[in-house]
C-alpha cells in the first residue's frame, strides 16, 4: 500500500489526544488511517453495492503488519495489546466502522471479518495523506516482507493443499504488468467529469446518478494506485482480479501498450451469465441428444444475444411492470443469485417457470441446495467457475501462447488493440465451441 487516505468527515486527533495523550496520539493516528485505507482499497476490489457495504478484511495480514503497541495500562489488561484490536474498537465506538465475524474460512481458520465504513463518514470522501506522515513500518517494502512471510508459513503448513497461482496465472500477470497507464490523461478526464457532473450508470435507488465527491475520490484512488499492479485469484471460482477489472469503465481508455497503442477494442459475450447456465442445465441431463423444446428456445436466445430483451417482453406479456434501466441488476438479484422465498415467487421466477420450465427447475434445485447449506453463492460459484475455465484457462492462456500479449480480461470480456482484435474475437468463439456453445460476441 503506497498511499494512505484520510476520511474528510473524520477528525481523530481530539479523540486520540483525550484518550492516549499528545505524544502517543501523534504516533498512532496514521495507523487508524492505514486501516481505513485498507477498507477503501477493498471497496475498489469488491464494490460497495452488495452485502450492505460490508467487505472482507484479512485480520491475519493486518495484524502481522500492525503488531503490538505499548499503551497506558489503564486501557488494557496488558500494556502491549494487538494494535489492530485497539483500532477496530476505537473506530466502532466512534461510529466510523461496523463489522461482524466472517464465516469464510481458509484451511479451517477464520481469516477475515466483514467490515464497512458507515455512510456518515464514507459520504464525505477522502484525501491522500502526505508521504512524510507514513512511518517506516508501513512503507511498502516492509509490509510486503511481512505478507511474504505469512504466505511462506502457509505453504509450509499446508504443503500440496496450499492453493497458489498456476503457470498460466503468472503468464497473464506478466502480460498485464507489461501494459502502461496514462495517468495525466485520466486525471484531466476526471477533473472534467467532476466539473460537469457527468451522468453515471443508474443503480437501484438512484436512477439519475451523477458524478459526486465519493465517486470522484474512488476514481482518483484507482488512478493513483494503478502503478501498484496486482493480479489476485479467487481460487474458489478461478476468476482473476486486476487493476483493469476494478477500475471504472470510463477510465479503461487510458490503459495502453508499451508502444502507447490504445486498448479500446473490447469483445465480450452477450447474455453471458444466462448462457453459462446452459452448462449447468446440460450437466444435469442424462441425455442431451433430445433436448426439451423450451430449453432449445432458451439456449438459442442466449446464443443470439436476445435473452434479456426477450425476457423483458415476456415479463410485460405476463402482466408485470419492468424498469428496463434496472432490469439486469434485478434479474441477477431475483432470478439468479438472490435467496428464493419458499412462500412466494417473484415475477422473475414466475416468468421463468411459465416460459422456460427446464431452466426454472434447475434453478429451483440449486436454490434448494443453497437453503439446506444456508448460503446464497452456489449458483454464482458455478457460473464463475465455467466463465474462468473458458475465458482465463482457455482464451487468455491460448492468446499468450500464440504470441498475443496486448490484452487484459474483464471476467467475460477482453480489451485489446485494434491489431489483435480479430484474433481475440476468434479465440473466444473457438473456446466456447469446445463447450457446445455458439455465443454472440459483441464489440
Amino acid at each position: 500500500m503506497k498511499r494512505i487516505y484520510k476520511l474528510n468527515n473524520l477528525n481523530l486527533t481530539p479523540f486520540l489526544i483525550n484518550r492516549y495523550g499528545h505524544k502517543l496520539a501523534n504516533e498512532i493516528e496514521i495507523y487508524y488511517h492505514y486501516y481505513i485505507t485498507k477498507i477503501l482499497n477493498t471497496y475498489s476490489y469488491y464494490g460497495r453495492g452488495s452485502n450492505r457495504g460490508y467487505v472482507p478484511i484479512s485480520s491475519e495480514k493486518l495484524d502481522a503488519i500492525l503488531g503490538t503497541k505499548t499503551l497506558p495500562k489503564r486501557f488494557k489488561s496488558t500494556n502491549r495489546p494487538r494494535l489492530l484490536r485497539v483500532i477496530k474498537e476505537d473506530l466502532v465506538n466512534l461510529g466510523v466502522i461496523k463489522y461482524y465475524h466472517s464465516f469464510y474460512t481458509s484451511y479451517g481458520v477464520k481469516t477475515a471479518v466483514m467490515t464497512k465504513i458507515t455512510k456518515e463518514y464514507y459520504s464525505g470522501g477522502w484525501t491522500q495523506a502526505s508521504q512524510s506522515e507514513i512511518p517506516y513500518k508501513l512503507k511498502p517494502k516492509q509490509t510486503e516482507k511481512k505478507l511474504k512471510k505469512i504466505e511462506e508459513n502457509k505453504r509450509k503448513k499446508h504443503g500440496s493443499s496450499y492453493e497458489e497461482k498456476k503457470d498460466f496465472h503468472h503468464e497473464i500477470e506478466a502480460s498485464f504488468n507489461n501494459l502502461t497507464f496514462d495517468k495525466d490523461g485520466a486525471k484531466i478526464y476526471l477533473n472534467n467529469a467532476k466539473n460537469n457532473r457527468i451522468p453515471l450508470k443508474p443503480k437501484k435507488g438512484n436512477l439519475n446518478r451523477k458524478m459526486d465527491k465519493v465517486t470522484a475520490d474512488t476514481w482518483k484512488m484507482s488512478i493513483d494506485n494503478f502503478d501498484c499492479r496486482y493480479l489476485t485469484v479467487d481460487f474458489k471460482s478461478g476468476r482473476i482480479f486486476t487493476n483493469g477489472v476494478n477500475i471504472a469503465r470510463e477510465l479503461r481508455q487510458f490503459i495502453r501498450t508499451q508502444k502507447d497503442q490504445s486498448m479500446n477494442e473490447s469483445w465480450d459475450v452477450s447474455n453471458c451469465q444466462p448462457l453459462l447456465l446452459c452448462l449447468g442445465v446440460e450437466n444435469e441431463m442424462n441425455d442431451t441428444s433430445s433436448l426439451p423444446t423450451d430449453y432449445i428456445l432458451y439456449k438459442s436466445l442466449c446464443e443470439n444475444g436476445l435473452f434479456y430483451k426477450t425476457f423483458i417482453e415476456l415479463l410485460k406479456k405476463d402482466g408485470h411492470t419492468v424498469n428496463e434501466d434496472l432490469f439486469k441488476e434485478e434479474f441477477f438479484e431475483y432470478a439468479l443469485f438472490g435467496k428464493y422465498s419458499t412462500k412466494r415467487k417473484n415475477k422473475f421466477r414466475k416468468t421463468f417457470e411459465n416460459h422456460f420450465p427446464t431452466v426454472s427447475n434447475y434453478l429451483e434445485e440449486i436454490k434448494k441446495e443453497e437453503r439446506i447449506k444456508n448460503c446464497t453463492n452456489i449458483l454464482a460459484r458455478k457460473l464463475q467457475t465455467y466463465e474462468a475455465k473458458i475465458m482465463i484457462e482457455g482464451v487468455a492462456t491460448n492468446l499468450i501462447r500464440n504470441g498475443i500479449v496486448d490484452f487484459y480480461t474483464i471476467h467475460d470480456g477482453i480489451y485489446t488493440t485494434k491489431k489483435s482484435s480479430k484474433f481475440v474475437k476468434q479465440a473466444i468463439i473457438d473456446e466456447f465451441k469446445k463447450y457446445n456453445l455458439s455465443p454472440d460476441i459483441k464489440h
